[in-house]
């Protein structure tokens, strides 16, 4: 919340589905859209919205790689939505201009490999969804190229955590490591600059 403009602005929430995210924002004071291509999650959306008395949440079905007409928003967030882009790149565009001068842009994406894991195979296979990788460098590189004017990235807070307690990230299972390998680990995170793991962009126009 802390990357976000204070509300009570106005906040884009793409590819939302079953709206809980739209929901908490609007808790929170935003004035939110939210924005989903299928019916199907606007209705779940829609119970959500009554559910935690969401007044000031709005939903709407639509493409979110083709907006246009809107009014302007101060922020915008795609929460684990991009990567089903069929386009990712006309998507960032078209938040682009949907944005305010100096609006926010908000991603939370799988990095690297996402495309290749169970789930997301499994998705593709059952319910004919696109999964794709989305590393915060090809984010990076394509809102370069639309115009946006800053971008920043924190690595996922869940990484930090395990390594900082020692946790194992491929069993999950905590390991006897010593305080000086923990804390090389959490700044190896810190100090990334490939850009290919899963974490928070936050770019500006």
């Amino acid at each position: 919340m802390a990357l976000l403009p204070p509300p009570p602005g106005r906040l884009f929430d793409l590819g939302c589905g079953t709206g809980w995210t739209s929901a908490f924002f609007a808790q929170r004071g935003y004035r939110v859209v939210g924005q989903d291509i299928a019916p199907d999650m606007i209705l779940f959306a829609e119970r959500n919205r009554e559910r935690y008395a969401a007044e000031n949440l709005e939903l709407v079905v639509g493409d979110y790689e083709a907006l246009s007409g809107l009014e302007p928003f101060d922020c915008a967030v795609f929460y684990d939505s991009l990567h089903h882009a069929a386009d990712e790149r006309a998507a960032l565009a078209a938040v682009y201009r949907a944005l305010r001068t100096g609006g926010v842009l908000i991603t939370h994406e799988p990095g690297s490999g996402h495309s290749t894991s169970a789930g997301a195979i499994h998705a593709m296979r059952t319910y004919g969804v696109t999964e794709k990788d989305m590393p915060p460098a090809h984010i990076k590189r394509l809102c370069i190229e639309i115009g946006y004017s800053r971008f920043e990235f924190v690595p996922e807070p869940g990484r930090v955590i395990r390594y900082a307690y020692g946790v194992d990230t491929k069993t999950q299972q905590r390991k006897k490591r010593s305080w000086l390998r923990r804390t090389l680990r959490i700044a190896g995170v810190l100090r990334e600059g490939s850009l290919q793991r899963a974490g928070v962009c936050t770019v500006t126009k």
